[in-house]
């Protein structure tokens, strides 16, 4: 065992305080934090702020009061495990497991991500609440029924190399700060950026083309790019012919959608349309990065992304240095891939239920496509979140577990979740920080941050091809534990067979397929083992793409046999400025949300040194449209959706001149940890209290639509007030 406590020297390691898995450096002095001499960015440099904040949940806490009273008395960890392993238990044996409910978070949360599964595997429950289905699942469901696997996100993509990179939905100055570096030192080498987005983003006033798009319009956007490429003769005849099936039936599809016609849907000038269009055409290598924008949160979100999956097939620059590459090594077989490294991917894929269990999952019959996908995919299985809720409601689910994750912040209809959440029978929730989630259960166990734990990931950064072993910096303070330590110590407590007397043996177990142990990858050169990348896999002997046909899905015929149009399409929001001229009258504006750097999703606001630098909730909003409406810069106002007429959230207005006259975007996942009434100032600045979480569905997987919405806005004189209900 490592002795800790009395390490006095630099410690270096991986940080998990985003995606970004950045190498940091951190000075310890017996057994303290002292500082972070190097980070990626500011969420990792006052990572002290987070480890010694006078706020830390540091004792398992039992409610004493009602749901929701702020009433609590402090528990032991054995008294918090029993009260645990009873109540699942009775729940499971009077309601059968599916009764039971676990939910996760972000994946940057890799120990609370890998726990969840390892709770559902140890409930049996096939309920699985994620949080990231309104966030990627329509990008991975894309890629994969395209070219069998995804390629579009940052750990696939060589920006070094390529000559024209394609930011499409992407923050990434805000959510990929790292990258960004990358893509910028090639911008200045002469690379092409060209940026798809509503926002004049850092990265858009940087670019080379921005092409301002109507929220929610990008499906016809990169149908109309595939009309230019295909017309123009821009694609690798030979890649298509031998790689590509229906190629036919998609130059016939495109062929509407002309650049006159997509600048009418889209709102971008038809010039800028064909002139975005063939420098992506005429530029080798070349690659695309979509994020939210494009890959979650819109009705059209999966159509459009098997758009761009498109393009990227026919253009030639697929797994090619510079392009968007394939998973190496070249095996489908989860256990193949990285030797078999278990992550929370591998967890996710193999723990599953039996078949009939299975079938008992909030949205299984509804969305059987996804389901399947889910199986055959390197992402989360879980659950549909509005059929979820409504599990709940009706008292089909009872039992719920939640490990680093603040739905009633992060999800659409935060009243509704609170109402839900407060109703439910019995809630767990482990967690860092006391948050309007954790406000609601009825026992709350000190989580340790990562940078308390040991675990191995795989990088993100370069080419995603290796795994590092992250030691932790420091002991965990109080009595929080790693949570998987929790669930591994729930499972013995509910009689299950754990083979694993600690996370040490946890870890080795992770790694065992490798050929190594946790140790033995610290005492390698930086900490990590690196597998080799090679290109145009597909040219290699024996290559299949994983798909039915073996050849990329143009034309889908897994889509076809389930009744989908197997086609890349585009269909208009029933409720838009297209669909609903009238409506628009009364809801002039169009709500997007987003995010900046300091914070990680609904993390980090009770951080002084980010908070001071992002202090209240932003609503940006174009200068005339603005003035119209009596509002200056720094004003608070008030945004109302469709959705809930009469119901308002709260911001301070950043006038942006490049903003659309008709686009308004907020700051997402705001609450007032600094507020002391349970809820957290939680429904005041959330935009997600604005915003359905039910139907219409995306017609694939089904998640609510989250951008694009009609909306309107006026100057707030309640100054320092919460807004009525």
């Amino acid at each position: 065992m490592r002795e800790e406590n009395q390490f006095t020297g630099i410690k270096e390691t991986l940080c998990q305080t985003c995606h970004e898995r950045c190498r940091i450096k951190a000075e310890v002095k017996n057994g303290q934090l002292v500082r972070v001499r190097e980070a990626g960015c500011e969420k990792g440099l006052y990572l002290g702020e987070l480890l010694y904040n006078p706020k830390r949940l540091l004792h398992p806490l039992k409610r004493v009061g009602p749901r929701g009273s702020g009433e609590w008395a402090q528990i032991n960890w054995d008294e918090a495990l029993d009260l645990m392993a009873s109540r699942f238990s009775e729940i499971r044996i009077r309601y059968g497991p599916e009764a039971n409910c676990v939910g996760l978070g972000s994946h940057h949360k890799e120990t609370a991500v890998t726990a969840t599964h390892l709770a559902a595997k140890i409930l049996n429950t096939p309920n699985i609440f994620d949080s990231n289905q309104e966030c990627s699942k329509s990008g991975a469901m894309a890629g994969n029924i395209t070219l069998g696997e995804s390629v579009t996100w940052e750990t696939r993509i060589d920006y070094e190399h390529s000559r024209c990179i394609i930011l499409w939905g992407a923050n990434v100055t805000h959510t990929r700060p790292v990258k960004s570096k990358v893509i910028f030192k090639a911008k200045d080498k002469g690379a092409k950026v060209i940026v798809i987005d509503p926002r004049p983003t850092p990265a858009a006033r940087k670019a080379d083309l921005w092409l301002k798009i109507r929220p929610q319009s990008d499906g016809a956007l990169a149908l109309g790019w595939l009309h230019i490429l295909i017309n123009e003769g821009l694609y690798d005849k030979g890649f298509v012919a031998k790689h590509c099936f229906g190629f036919e039936k998609l130059r016939d599809r495109v062929q509407p959608y002309s650049p006159d016609r997509v600048s009418e849907i889209t709102w971008i000038p038809k010039e800028e349309i064909i002139e975005s269009a063939l420098v992506y055409g005429r530029t080798h290598p070349s690659c695309i990065h979509t994020r939210v924008g494009v890959d979650g949160q819109s009705l059209n979100s999966t159509q459009a992304c098997r758009a761009i999956n498109s393009l990227i097939a026919i253009k030639g620059d697929l797994d090619a240095p510079g392009g968007n590459l394939l998973r190496t090594p070249t095996s489908y077989d989860p256990p193949a891939y990285f030797k078999g490294f278990k992550n929370i991917w591998w967890f996710a894929r193999r723990w599953l239920r039996a078949p009939e269990l299975e079938a008992k999952m909030a949205g299984y019959h509804e969305y059987p496509l996804h389901h399947l996908l889910q199986k055959k995919a390197f992402w989360d299985y879980s659950s549909h979140n509005y059929l979820l809720l409504k599990a709940i409601e009706s008292g089909h689910v009872r039992g719920l577990y939640l490990s680093g994750v603040n739905p009633v912040v992060h999800s659409a209809d935060s009243y509704k979740v609170w109402k839900t959440l407060r109703e439910s029978e019995f809630l767990a929730v482990a967690d860092i920080f006391m948050t309007p989630t954790t406000e609601l259960a009825d026992l709350v166990l000190p989580a340790a941050p990562w940078a308390e734990t040991d675990i191995t990931v795989n990088t993100i950064q370069g080419y995603g091809n290796a795994l590092v072993g992250c030691p932790r910096i420091v002991e965990p303070a109080g009595e929080c534990w790693d949570d998987r330590k929790i669930v591994l110590e729930l499972g013995r407590r509910m009689g299950e067979d754990i083979p694993w007397e600690d996370i040490g043996q946890w870890n080795d177990y992770c790694l065992e397929t490798v050929g190594m142990t946790f140790e033995e990858l610290l005492s390698r050169l930086g900490q990590e083992i690196e597998f080799p990348v090679d290109f145009k896999k597909y040219d290699k002997p024996g290559w299949k793409w994983n798909t039915p046909t073996g050849k990329i899905e143009l034309y889908s015929t897994l889509l076809e046999e389930h009744g989908y149009d197997p086609l890349p399409g585009y269909r208009e929001d029933p409720v838009s400025p297209l669909s609903t001229p009238d409506l628009l009258k009364e809801f002039p504006l169009i709500l997007i949300h987003h995010r900046v750097r300091y914070y990680e999703h609904t993390e980090h606001r009770n951080c002084p040194s980010l908070r001071k630098r992002a202090p209240e909730p932003e609503i940006e909003i174009n200068p005339e449209t603005a003035e119209g409406l009596g509002i200056g810069d720094g004003d608070w106002i008030w945004l109302e959706s469709y959705h809930f007429p009469g119901r308002r959230v709260r911001g301070k207005a950043k006038l942006v001149k490049e903003l659309h006259f008709n686009v308004v975007s907020m700051v997402m996942g705001w609450w007032f940890p600094e507020l002391g009434d349970p809820e957290h100032g939680c429904f005041e600045s959330n935009v997600n209290t604005i915003i359905s979480d039910g139907p219409p569905f995306e017609e694939f997987h089904g998640h609510s639509q989250m951008r694009g919405i009609l909306c309107r806005a006026g100057r707030d004189d309640q100054k320092g007030s919460k807004l009525s209900r």
